[in-house]
């Protein structure tokens, strides 16, 4: 769903929020189709106090309390910016991104094939995705990572659809006699969900609310940045999780995430060095080998260990995706800025482990994007996502 301009003619107010796993961020944009310009006029973020948070329930309210907070800023300084530019402008379209250990978003193959030639309609693609999501709502109550959280479904999607072994962007009402696409199924836990459409209908009731998870947003800005690119790894490091996404022949296939992230360590390092998690902290946004010779032996010997661990769970994650090949060459890896040096050292070693050989880690935050206005990565990624989707609606 999207809109016409009602403001101002040819101008969108646009908002895009990124609802991490340990922090909420907000960007309020204006489109201005004429002129083919879109501009960030606002930005902020509220982070999350990792020191008082012991589990993921716990963390999971202060997300919340993060996104109430950040809803009234919007409504506050942010609106108060957008009337400055553009009096009585209001905000059209809001696009909430979700990330890991908040969502799951579960690709699900599916092939069809009739010994005659049958019209693809939205009736057959509707009876085929009905199994996705019935194998999306099995596949997340045996993951015990959301057993404490009731999850909801949040959006569903086909990509990659090809007709008898050819690639199409339109297909419906075309005959073939096969049918082959990736479903992505994505579901969310309830707290936020609710959290979400409140503060929405709270601040701006009449604009579109579009909720999607991270990982697809990641997906289709990297294929947009590199359409050549046809076999890819996608990785976001955030707070609390490591999720990665697998992409074949131009098409996402496989995601699967663990627990676990930048806080985690953190905190790991923190208790094995009874230290507090400020300066725990540090270790993982400094140099590896700089950070460990400014310490002892055995705290050396604790902190390669958590690394260790860490890498190990990163291998079996690589090796539980579902797919088959090898690990694409090129990987992609998301993660804040500061620790992007340690977690591509050991995302680098754990991919060398699955494949015995050295893969391209290229960082999105310090590589890819680049912005005078804001160095918001996951906020960026959702406006580049945001400018794709208002540029498509003329």
């Amino acid at each position: 769903m999207f809109w016409k301009h009602k403001s101002h003619k040819d101008i969108t107010g646009g908002v895009v929020i990124d609802i991490g796993s340990g922090s909420v961020g907000v960007a309020l944009v204006v489109y201005d189709a004429l002129n083919d310009d879109l501009k960030i006029i606002w930005t902020h973020r509220e982070h999350v106090l990792t020191r008082n948070i012991s589990n993921l329930k716990e963390a999971e309210r202060a997300v919340q309390t993060a996104l109430v907070n950040v809803f009234l800023e919007l409504g506050n300084q942010g609106l108060r910016t957008l009337s400055e530019v553009y009096k009585n402008q209001t905000i059209d379209y809001i696009q909430a991104s979700i990330s890991a250990p908040w969502q799951y978003t579960n690709a699900k193959k599916i092939h069809y094939t009739d010994d005659q030639e049958f019209v693809v309609d939205k009736k057959l693609i509707e009876d085929l995705t009905k199994l996705a999501e019935q194998d999306a709502l099995n596949t997340i109550s045996e993951n015990g990572s959301f057993k404490d959280f009731n999850i909801t479904l949040t959006g569903q999607e086909s990509i990659g659809v090809s007709l008898n072994g050819y690639l199409l962007e339109s297909y419906l009402k075309k005959k073939a006699s096969e049918i082959s696409f990736v479903h992505l199924t994505t579901l969310a836990t309830e707290s936020i969900i609710d959290t979400l459409k409140d503060s929405h209908q709270r601040i701006a009731p009449n604009a579109v609310l579009d909720i999607e998870p991270f990982m697809t947003i990641f997906y289709k800005v990297i294929m947009s940045l590199y359409p050549s690119t046809l076999e890819c790894c996608l990785v976001d490091i955030t707070n609390e999780a490591t999720e990665i996404g697998i992409v074949r022949n131009g098409t996402l296939q496989h995601i699967n995430h663990i627990p676990i992230g930048v806080s985690t360590l953190t905190q790991k390092i923190a208790t094995s060095l009874f230290i507090p998690t400020e300066e725990a902290y540090t270790y993982l946004k400094a140099n590896t080998e700089y950070a460990l010779a400014s310490v002892g032996s055995a705290k050396q010997t604790l902190i390669s260990e958590i690394y260790d661990s860490y890498t190990t769970e990163l291998v079996n994650l690589f090796r539980e995706t579902g797919d088959t090949l090898s690990i694409p060459q090129s990987v992609f890896m998301h993660t804040d800025l500061q620790t992007e040096s340690v977690l591509r050292m050991l995302l680098k070693t754990a991919t060398h482990v699955v494949t015995t050989t050295n893969h391209n880690v290229y960082t999105v935050t310090s590589d890819l994007i680049s912005d005078s206005h804001t160095g918001d990565t996951p906020i960026l990624l959702g406006v580049n996502y945001l400018e794709q989707k208002f540029r498509d609606a003329q």
